[in-house]
């Protein structure tokens, strides 16, 4: 997914949908979405709080 002018699997709106629903989902998904949470930060496309969330809510699934 290019659409914000970088590469990423996982849009901000499925990573907020694993956030919600983790158990949902496979570790690998979640480990994906953790790093894809990071580049979108890292391109100031979301907040640190936004990643750190992530992060948070979804590395005790993983």
């Amino acid at each position: 997914m290019s659409n914000y002018g970088y590469t990423v699997t996982n849009s901000v709106d499925l990573i907020d949908e694993y956030c919600e629903h983790p158990a949902r989902y496979k570790d690998w998904q979640l480990r994906e979405a953790i790093n894809d949470a990071r580049t979108h930060y890292e391109h100031g496309t979301k907040s640190k709080d936004w990643y750190e969330q992530v992060v948070r809510v979804l590395s005790k699934y993983v």
